[in-house]
């Protein structure tokens, strides 16, 4: 599950996630400093840094989940491979590579 924060609007943010196996325990985790960015951008970075880590370890199977639904809204409408923001859309990419992937 992936985590952002982010003070202001427009602030210093950090992201962190994990991932667990199918009975809830951890297997590994993430953390990285972001510098300046939005609340919104922090937490598609950390959505896309815990789907990097999942793909880069040969998961197959990926349930993600996020606390901000905003986020996940943007990555599931239909028209997110045309969305401006390139982190929607690298993320968008990932459900088409050849895995099962759950948002």
């Amino acid at each position: 599950m992936p985590s952002a924060t982010a003070k202001n609007p427009k602030s210093m943010g950090s992201i962190g996630g994990l991932i667990r196996d199918i009975e809830g325990s951890w297997i590994m985790g993430f953390n990285r400093s972001l510098g300046a960015t939005s609340i919104f951008n922090a937490e598609l970075w950390a959505i896309y840094t815990g789907l990097q880590l999942a793909w880069n370890n040969g998961f197959e199977h990926v349930i993600l989940q996020s606390n901000w639904l905003k986020a996940v809204t943007v990555i599931q409408e239909n028209v997110a491979d045309c969305n401006p923001n390139s982190l929607v859309r690298a993320i968008t990419s990932f459900s088409r590579k050849c895995w099962d992937m759950e948002i």
